[in-house]
């Protein structure tokens, strides 16, 4: 029996399974207590206590790792969130101020559209006032020349008609 214990003490410390080496440990310390060897299964005694506490440890070790690692995670996990939705804020601020500039742009530009077509409108009144007064004047020249004109034949009239008159009395 202690040569297949020895065997599988050596088996067990080979793939690093500590609570085999445990178990072979005590088996140990129960051959050497059957043997009546009383120090000899007290020293094995006090090995399995001593790879139980190791063991003991060792997960609890293992347990606070992977509950820091845990906490990590979410952690991380959490602070990853609160950034993301800062940019996602970040973001949102920035397209209102760009909607806001954009609204501001189609303002001036609409200011700017008006205030061309009231100059060209303007620009036209006067242009089109400029044109009637050009008429108005040329009109205006014509009916004086048309009354000079007039005048010359009611004066040429006049001289003919005088004429015919003498022309009468003498007959």
């Amino acid at each position: 029996a202690e040569v297949y214990n020895q065997q599988a003490y050596e088996k067990a410390i080979s793939l690093e399974l500590p609570i085999k080496i445990q178990r072979v440990i005590a088996n140990k310390s129960e051959i050497f207590e059957k043997r009546g060897e009383i120090d000899s299964a007290f020293y094995y005694l006090k090995a399995v206590n001593t790879y139980y506490d190791t063991i003991v440890t060792t997960a609890s070790v293992q347990a606070i790792a992977e509950l820091e690692g845990k906490y990590k995670f979410e952690r991380n996990s959490r602070l990853l969130k609160e950034t993301e939705l800062e940019i996602l804020y970040a973001e949102s601020a920035l397209q209102d101020k760009q909607l806001q500039l954009l609204y501001v742009v189609i303002a001036l530009i609409l200011v700017i559209g008006i205030a061309v077509a009231g100059f060209l409108k303007s620009r036209a009144n006067k242009r089109s006032a400029e044109l009637l007064k050009g008429q108005k004047m040329l009109i205006e020249h014509q009916n004086g020349q048309l009354n000079s004109i007039n005048q010359n034949r009611s004066d040429e009239l006049a001289l003919m008609k005088m004429s015919v008159n003498e022309k009468e009395e003498i007959l």
